[in-house]
């Protein structure tokens, strides 16, 4: 049973805010450096200031043509260096407030199977929660005795 700190636990207080992010305008190829620079597998698209999708590793594989059916590096590099994220992203992401609570967040990344949850106030982006964000927040509880 989580103690009351936990119930009342909210998104803000445990999101990311050092964000990766691109512009809808960028490539794919941009998407692959910052995956593997970062280590992260998921990225924020903006148009302007403003969140319009969600770029995720996934994503980026689907639409990366592989060796194995059959392409040669000279159209990867080109459908990588000329496809914008805009075409591979999931648009309209399910996005969360900072004031809401961790458990709604959890709620929400279950019921709508997103791996992250972009945190944003009037459609500007604050900050990202994320499935490895709850994870670590559960091995906290459980190594505090309140698991």
């Amino acid at each position: 049973m989580p103690d009351k700190r936990m119930e009342s636990l909210t998104v803000g207080e445990r999101m990311t805010t050092e964000l990766v992010s691109l512009q809808d305008t960028s490539k794919l190829e941009d998407a692959i450096r910052m995956l593997q620079q970062f280590r992260i597998r998921h990225i924020p698209v903006l148009q302007g200031a403003k969140l319009v999708g969600v770029l995720s590793d996934r994503d980026v594989k689907k639409a990366t043509p592989s060796v194995v059916k059959g392409f040669d590096r000279k159209t990867f590099y080109s459908i990588v260096s000329e496809t914008p994220v805009s075409r591979v992203m999931a648009a309209n992401p399910v996005t969360i407030a900072p004031t809401d609570t961790i458990a709604h967040a959890v709620r929400t990344m279950v019921e709508k199977q997103v791996g992250c949850l972009p945190v944003v106030i009037d459609g500007n982006l604050l900050g990202i929660i994320t499935q490895g964000d709850m994870m670590v927040l559960f091995l906290e509880e459980l190594e505090s005795g309140g698991g």
